[in-house]
């Protein structure tokens, strides 16, 4: 069912955008919750600054993208599984507020 949301335009976005092509988090998300969420997801000892220089990305309009090599990991190796991974943490953010 996520896959079929993701396809349909759901919450979270291919940055498609060169070299490290990531996910573009909406501009309503909490940056520091998806960093928490990715060092959780990294394991113990994940120095949380040095990951969030590592895994997003500032683009030129100031949007974050989540990178490649970040979201693959979300997924145990799967782009599309930590595309998945993501949009579930947007979805659990937003219905917090």
């Amino acid at each position: 069912m996520a896959k079929q949301h993701l396809e349909a335009g759901g919450n979270v976005t291919p940055a498609a955008r060169g070299d490290d092509e990531g996910v573009l988090l909406p501009a309503d998300i909490d940056a520091g919750v998806v960093v928490a969420a990715i060092a959780a997801a990294f394991g113990a000892g994940i120095d949380r600054r040095r990951l969030a220089a590592d895994a997003l990305v500032r683009r030129e309009d100031n949007r974050l993208v989540v990178g490649r090599t970040a979201v693959e990991r979300l997924g145990g190796g799967d782009f599309e599984g930590g595309t998945l991974v993501l949009a579930r943490l947007i979805d659990n953010q937003r219905r917090r507020r």
